[in-house]
This record gives C-alpha cells, structure tokens and sequence, in this order.
C-alpha cells in the first residue's frame, strides 16, 4: 500500500474505514487479483490501473502485477475514478523508481496564478525579472532526483519556495521532498538507479524510495488497521 491509500484511507469514515478492512483482510486471503474483478478505468491515460469493489459506493485503485497487488488511493466511486485518471504508474528512466505520477496540468494552473500575481508586484516595485528556483540546476540533475520528465517545464515555472509548496504535495513523496531540499540550499545527492525497466519488468516498489507498506499476512495488517485508527476488522 502507498502512503497515498493510506492517507484517503484515513480520510474515511469510522463506518468505510472498517468496510476497506473487511475488503483488505478478503484480499489478504483471495488466491489471486483476478478473483476480485478488477475493472479497467476507461478514462484513464494508463492502462495499468485498476477499480477493485469494496462496497457498492467505495473502490480501491491499484495496480495489479501477477499476484501483487499495490494498492494507490480509496474513496468513494467518483472520487476514487477521478483520482485514477489524473494517475500513471511510471518506471523512472533514470532512477528506476516506480512512481504514481500525477498530471501537471493543474499544478501549472496554480503556478501561473502565483506567477501572475508575483510579476504584477515585481512591476509595481520595478524589480528585476525573477529567476527561475531551479535555474542553476540542468534537467539531467533534476531527473537524477527522480523529477518526472513530464513535470521538468512545470518545475521551470517554479521561483520561489512558496511556489515549490503550491506544487510539492502533487509530486510523487519522495520527489517533492527532495526539491524542496534542494530549496533551502541543501545539496541532495543523485538518487542511485534501480535500473532501467518498464511496468511489469522486475522493478519493484522499494520502500525507501517510495513511501510503500508491505502487507503480508494477518498481524500485518491489524497493525496498519491499528496505526490508522481501525482497531480491528469488523465482525464477519
């Protein structure tokens, strides 16, 4: 489970909450995904992702490797299909980071209102143009850090740190704290590469690069239902 499954699962009601962990204790215990009926979300630009059933009203969306199942948000129908089409899996091509990468569109959106306004204030005060926070910086060291390369010229719009914080929490976790390292003058290392490969290689989801909880059995999962504030899984 990504941290980003875990944070929508916290968001849930008392009454959904212990719904997902009927639904998870069901999907620790299914001999294989294909049993669940995972459903493609037609809308969506990767075709990797999928809708599992928890209830009528509520899905999980995840992506599906042979009998591993990397569970990415939860929510309500609609919620949870909006959120899987603005979504891709990629593997990085220079850290070889599997990463959920979110569509930059709207982080540019709100990047060219803070520029906007920025720009109008530089006008009043007759300041010079403002530089770009990451100008110093090539996009070869900006990949190494693990950027999207979908997301370099989004990164290009940013010029300040409060422009970095606008967009920092749509960068896939990992990736957004290290700019924002690199921000405040710390010098962040190149990440090292995992090695190159595709969705559906043998490139896996590493816990230290991203933010992942490995489920395996039982007692694994009552302490993540535990530490989310599900204190056990509702009757059967």
């Amino acid at each position: 489970m990504t941290d980003s499954f875990i944070e929508a699962l916290t968001e849930l009601s008392p009454g959904d909450g212990k719904r997902v962990a009927a639904f998870l204790d069901k999907l620790l215990h299914a001999s294989d995904a294909v049993g669940l009926r995972p459903e493609i979300v037609h809308d969506a630009g990767d075709r990797t992702i999928r809708s599992l059933k928890v209830t009528r009203d509520l899905r999980a969306i995840g992506h599906i490797e042979g009998d591993e199942i990397v569970l990415l948000y939860v929510g309500q129908h609609d919620a949870a299909y909006e959120w899987a089409r603005n979504r891709c899996i990629e593997c990085h091509l220079v850290t070889g980071e599997l990463q959920v990468v979110e569509d930059p569109s709207a982080a540019e959106q709100r990047l060219a209102s803070h520029g906007a306004v920025a720009h109008a204030v530089r006008i009043a005060g007759r300041q010079a143009p403002a530089r770009g926070l990451f100008d110093r910086y090539g996009d070869d060291y900006l990949l190494s850090l693990g950027v999207p390369p979908s997301w370099l010229p989004t990164i290009r719009m940013v010029y300040n740190e409060e422009m970095l914080l606008a967009v920092a929490s749509d960068l896939p976790p990992a990736v957004g704290d290290r700019l924002l390292r690199v921000a405040t003058g710390e010098s962040v290392s190149p990440v090292s590469a995992t090695g190159p490969g595709a969705v559906g290689s043998q490139v896996k989801w590493p816990e230290d690069r991203y933010r992942v909880c490995t489920v395996v059995d039982g007692e694994s999962l009552c302490q993540l239902l535990t530490d989310v504030g599900i204190e056990q899984l509702p009757d059967a």
